[in-house]
């Protein structure tokens, strides 16, 4: 091994340990463990205690248009491994996590050069919302490390085209993994229709039974319900790409500058959380930097700054007509960022001086946000989490099921969401799964004990015998009709 590639391997070495540490670090106190995350392990061990398989992931925003269950069939066999500990979930999010940094190493050495792809692998090491995300136990977690997948297959069938249907199956992954990610699907068409002299009839037939494949649950649960999921699919797609939703005509819709400047928000999460302004001057400088060096009559030539401008390009327009952009869609741009500003770092000349400088300032910010703000998860201890959070933390939601288990006794009883807690049906899961892993959860049944759970805002009265406890956010109170 030569000097520089062992100076190049411990690099990477300490960039994978940096990246693990933030996303391990307090891990079982400060994971993230709502409603709609515990749906998804219900449903996920239930593939191995029931035997019921799914053909559905969860809910969208869109009542009845769901997920792909991809990922509930992977958590199905993460938590069969781990012996259904949900901590196990949150453990599996990490290594999707630091698998992630490796991948964009090698995506940023194939696109650009070894050094291009180390800056590459720190920025996304470090980046506050990547970070959260990789601790995320939910399927949104998947989205980074296959999209990276998505563009490396797009460089390998630009390159040769008989690698098409690769890109065509990893589409359709990407798409029963998050709707949403159908932002993704011009730049593969773009890619096929430039390259169309070279691409054969069979790759093309090849591409498409590769999609479908992806497609086999959904169909399987189509045929007998009237193709609700790909037909609905397909009417909520033109529905919104339709003109009237740019002016705002729809009472979903933000009006187009708020769309932007919500973007703008989730992106400064992606690159410096402290400051939209700052974190927009550097998406722009980045871009800038791109197309400046970037010839469309060469593009074949300068495939890799294609690739990153049909990369930002599609997505941002896909996110503004949809019309009220989220932060559960960004992910797909988690490692576009880190790659742009590792091209900016290794080839603006005037960014030498400050080539370590600026990166260390970035990731010190980066790590002491996540590291004082708890993650930005519930924990009772005064943070930004106030403003900005992703619920109770783990060790929260287990003191409770720790004390409805107690109190319970061996007696059966029903948990009762009250008020603002019961405003979303998932809303009471992840106490359900966790009073489950401890052995004794609610009865399905009508039962005399009751656990009646509701947000400490509310204030509420019961007759008959009673105990209440109120933890961080949430009271929980106890009625025996004994």
């Amino acid at each position: 091994m030569t000097n520089q590639k062992a100076k190049s391997t411990l690099i990477l070495a300490i960039i994978l340990g940096l990246g693990l540490f933030l996303r391990i670090y307090r891990l079982p106190e400060l994971m993230v463990f709502g409603g709609d995350v515990a749906r998804d392990f219900i449903e996920a061990r239930n593939i191995t205690t029931e035997g019921k398989i799914p053909l559905l992931g969860s809910p969208t925003s869109v009542p009845w248009l769901h997920q792909g269950a991809l990922y509930t069939y992977i958590l199905g066999v993460v938590l069969f491994l781990g012996k259904y500990n949900p901590l196990i979930g949150g453990y599996f999010a990490v290594f999707v996590g630091v698998l992630s940094i490796y991948i964009l190493f090698r995506l940023g050495k194939l696109f650009f050069s070894e050094k291009a792809g180390l800056w590459a692998s720190f920025f996304y090491a470090v980046s506050p919302l990547t970070v959260i995300f990789d601790r995320y136990p939910y399927h949104q977690n998947l989205i980074s490390i296959f999209t990276m997948l998505f563009f490396a297959s797009l460089y390998l069938s630009a390159k040769k085209t008989r690698f098409f249907p690769l890109s065509a199956f990893i589409l359709g992954l990407l798409l029963q993994i998050e709707l949403s990610n159908l932002v993704l699907v011009p730049a593969l068409l773009v890619l096929i229709l430039d390259y169309r002299k070279k691409t054969s009839f069979r790759a093309l037939l090849f591409s498409l039974a590769a999609f479908a494949i992806t497609w086999l649950p959904k169909l399987i649960y189509d045929i007998p319900t009237g193709f609700t999921q790909t037909l609905g699919f397909a009417a909520w797609f033109f529905h919104k790409i339709l003109p009237v939703d740019l002016v705002n005509q729809g009472s979903s819709s933000l009006p187009l500058t708020e769309r932007f400047l919500r973007l703008f928000t989730y992106f400064s999460r992606i690159v410096f959380w402290q400051s939209v302004f700052l974190s927009a001057i550097l998406v722009f400088g980045a871009i800038l930097f791109l197309i400046s060096n970037f010839s469309f009559r060469k593009r074949k030539e300068n495939l890799s700054l294609y690739l990153l401008i049909l990369w930002f390009l599609f997505p941002l327009l896909g996110f503004v007509i949809q019309g009220s952009p989220s932060e559960s869609y960004v992910p797909v741009l988690f490692a576009f960022f880190p790659l742009a500003f590792s091209y900016l770092l290794t080839n603006f000349n005037l960014l030498k001086p400050l080539s370590f400088l600026f990166p260390l300032a970035l990731a010190s910010f980066s790590m002491f946000t996540l590291l004082t703000n708890d993650y930005f998860v519930l924990t009772g201890k005064e943070t930004l989490a106030k403003t900005y959070n992703f619920g109770p933390s783990f060790k929260l939601n287990m003191e409770m099921a720790k004390h409805i288990v107690k109190e319970a006794g061996k007696e059966d009883y029903n948990l009762m969401p009250l008020g603002v807690f019961s405003h979303f049906p998932s809303s009471k899961l992840n106490l359900v799964y966790l009073t489950w892993y401890l052995g004794h959860p609610p009865s399905l049944k009508e039962e005399k004990l009751k656990f009646f759970v509701y947000d400490n805002s509310n204030n509420y009265s019961f007759f008959g015998s009673e105990n209440i406890k109120k933890f961080n956010n949430l009271t929980i109170a106890k009625k025996d009709e004994n």
